[in-house]
């Protein structure tokens, strides 16, 4: 009620493929400071999957009542018309994280790295194994892995999450020293796009497969029997044409 303006700057806030919980307390938010008389940015949204009528129709009523609204993918703006969100423009900004200012430049270093950003999802449990049964098999070919948690303790799946604890400078400075970046983590991919570092999406979730489609980086099906095994090829993949450059 003291604010003058409410800004909701990003993120994949606006869906119901998690829980309704999701928009219905976002939207919230939203409707209650047009309640009373606020001004609302919502800036830098991903949005969808919406499956439910109640998440639909939420998202739409927010959308409709910001004052300023853009968006992080086309997809997400296609969204938005697909609700029947009125605005004129629906301007595509990419996501937040693309206006961080990097603490230091990236250092070509000896031995190889692969930074691991993994969180938990439906098929989380297989996927999850694998790829630390991948690091093992990278390590032995003396190919050093870490593995990044962007959300703790959400994210410490493996047990060999060490040294971070939430602190994202030391995770942005992690990446910026990989040689390729594997991660069901949205905003590793991002962050990896914007150091030059190539990247592999593990699929969980649209928002992965669009950034993917948008680089045309290569993209895993976390569902498929041969997880593994494509997952080590592709990082050697990757790796391998590194040297060649």
């Amino acid at each position: 009620m003291s604010c003058d303006i409410l800004v909701c700057g990003g993120g994949g806030i606006f869906q119901d493929r998690t829980s309704v919980r999701s928009v219905l307390y976002y939207s919230l938010f939203v409707l209650a400071a047009r309640l009373f008389s606020k001004e609302v940015r919502l800036l830098h949204q991903g949005v969808g999957p919406l499956t439910t009528r109640a998440g639909r129709f939420l998202a739409r009523a927010a959308f409709n009542s910001a004052g300023e609204i853009s968006v992080r993918d086309s997809e997400s703006g296609k969204a938005l018309r697909e609700l029947g969100v009125k605005a004129r423009r629906i301007p595509v900004t990419g996501d937040a994280a693309q206006i961080l200012q990097f603490l230091r430049k990236r250092k070509n270093g000896k031995p190889k790295t692969v930074v691991f950003a993994l969180r938990e999802c439906r098929e989380s449990a297989r996927y999850i194994k694998d790829a630390v049964a991948v690091s093992k098999s990278l390590k032995a070919s003396g190919i050093r892995c870490r593995f990044v948690p962007f959300q703790v303790p959400q994210d410490k799946l493996t047990g060999l999450e060490r040294g971070f604890n939430g602190d994202y400078k030391k995770i942005i400075k992690e990446i910026s020293r990989a040689d390729v970046v594997a991660g069901s983590r949205y905003h590793s991919l991002i962050l990896a796009d914007m150091h030059g570092i190539p990247f592999i999406g593990l699929n969980y979730d649209a928002k992965i497969q669009n950034f993917c489609g948008l680089k045309k980086a290569p993209l895993l099906e976390l569902s498929k029997k041969d997880f593994k095994e494509s997952l080590e090829s592709c990082i050697m993949k990757v790796l391998k044409k590194q040297r060649r450059k």
